[in-house]
Order: C-alpha cells, then structure tokens, then sequence
C-alpha cells in the first residue's frame, strides 16, 4: 500500500500554465500531512481549510495563480488520497466557495492514508516526493517550518524526536513576507537525477531510503546568472550544503568513472 500511496502522489493531476504546473493539491496535500504529523484529525472543517490552506497558496503558490482553496478541496477526490464529507451529490465534484461556506464540509486525507502516514518514515517520503515533484523551486524551508514539518527536510526526513512537541499546541507566530524568487526549471532538475541514477556528483555517493535513491539538485553556477547550459547536477544532502554555501568554484573530488562520469546520451 505504501508503493500505492507514493506512485499516486507522484501523478496528481494537476493543473498547468505555460507549461508550469500548479500547486494548489501538492500544497493541500502538505497540509493534510501535517494535520496527521501533529495529531490533529485527518479531516477538517471547510472554512478552517479555506484560511489554512488559502494563505499557503498566497504565500507559496504560483505569482499568476488565484487563491482559490476551493479547488483542490474538492478535485483532491479524484486522487483517491481524499475525502470530502457533508456534501450532497450535486456539489460533490463541483468547487463552489459559497457553498462551501454555507455547508462547510469536512475534508482531508482518507483514514487509510492518514493511517500510513501514521508511519514517521512513510510520513518522511511523502513530503519528500511532494517536495521533488512539484514544489522544488519555492523556499522549502519556509513552507515546511510554517506547516510545522521543519524536521522533514532532509533526506531521511524524520523529525527530531528530542524536540518538545508541546509547541505544537500554541499557535505559532506569523509574519508577512514578501519574496521574489528565481524560477528554477524542476522538469530539468528530474532529468538530471535521472540521467546519473542519483548519484553524488562531488563524493560518488548514492543515498538509499526505503523507497527507492534519493539526491538533491546543487547548482554549480549560481542561480540566476545567463547560462544556455544545465546549472545544476545531482549531490547527497552534504555535498549539497557544501556546493551551495562554499564560494570556491564547483567541482567535483573524485575520478570521474562509470557511473559517476556525465552519462553520454547519443551514440558515438
């Protein structure tokens, strides 16, 4: 069930706008995680989604993309990750804020999801598929620590256990930020992880989870500058601390070789 659970988060159906796909159900979906990290029920009313889930989509959704939590409240369903419940069959698959509003529905992951999720490794790779497929290019950071998931960003993801959990009681504090961020091309990033099987690109290393390789995308130029060629290469999450934070030119410590040399892609 666990394989089920990542095949169907890595092939949402989600919207797209010139060629960028949105992130209204990924971050939805985020949400959902957390309400389960945090012990909170799996299902919550519609109009504390409509505040919760409508601030993360101003904050971290797409610059062009409207607020509407609506949306991903409802097509969530077709995933078969969620459930909406006090809806009559009419509304069922319709998003209709004023509706919403007036019914206010429970909705959420399912009980079988939120039961996996129950897992903190099961938990640690959901974010972390979500993370890569769709939201590489925002500051992950911010979103995880403001959805209270800040100890899931690493490759093994689990939280801390020694922290003092009680915080997650009090209502955190918030700020508004506004932020202007480069837009990385994530599809590429995906490719690039492919091409080399996830292996560091710097120490040769390949990270294994439980489900599968995993690397982070390190940029060996720093993002933003002019470049017609690829910026970025696979890395383990320590050499891409390295590579990001060090101001001495990329390059990689180890003897190139198979399959750790560029793969070659056309015949020779």
């Amino acid at each position: 069930m666990v394989s089920v659970l990542m095949d169907r988060l890595r092939n949402l159906r989600v919207h797209k706008r010139n060629g960028r796909q949105s992130r209204h159900k990924p971050l939805a979906l985020l949400w959902g995680i957390s309400r389960v990290a945090t012990g909170r029920p799996h299902l919550a009313p519609w109009r504390e989604f409509r505040e919760e889930v409508g601030s993360l989509l101003a904050e971290f959704g797409l610059p062009e993309s409207s607020v509407t939590p609506e949306y991903p409240f409802v097509h969530l369903q077709t995933s078969q990750l969620w459930d909406v419940h006090g809806l009559p069959p009419e509304l069922d698959a319709v998003a209709h804020a004023a509706a919403f509003d007036r019914l206010n529905p429970e909705g959420g992951v399912t009980e079988q999801v939120a039961r996996l999720l129950g897992d903190p490794f099961v938990r640690s790779q959901a974010v972390a598929v979500l993370r890569e497929t769709y939201l590489a290019d925002i500051d992950q950071h911010a979103l995880l620590e403001r959805l209270g998931l800040a100890g899931y960003e690493s490759a093994g993801g689990i939280e801390d256990s020694t922290e003092d959990h009680a915080r997650e009681t009090v209502p955190a504090a918030r700020r508004t930020v506004t932020s202007s961020r480069v837009i990385r091309d994530t599809t590429l990033t995906a490719k690039v992880k492919k091409l080399h099987g996830d292996h560091c690109q710097v120490c040769a290393l390949q990270l294994s989870t439980r489900f599968g390789t995993y690397s982070e995308a390190a940029h060996i130029r720093g993002i933003g500058r002019p470049t017609t060629a690829p910026t970025n290469r696979p890395t383990c999450s320590s050499c891409a601390r390295i590579t990001t934070s060090s101001s001495t030119p990329w390059r990689s410590t180890s003897t190139p070789k198979e399959p750790f040399a560029r793969p070659r892609t056309t015949a020779p």
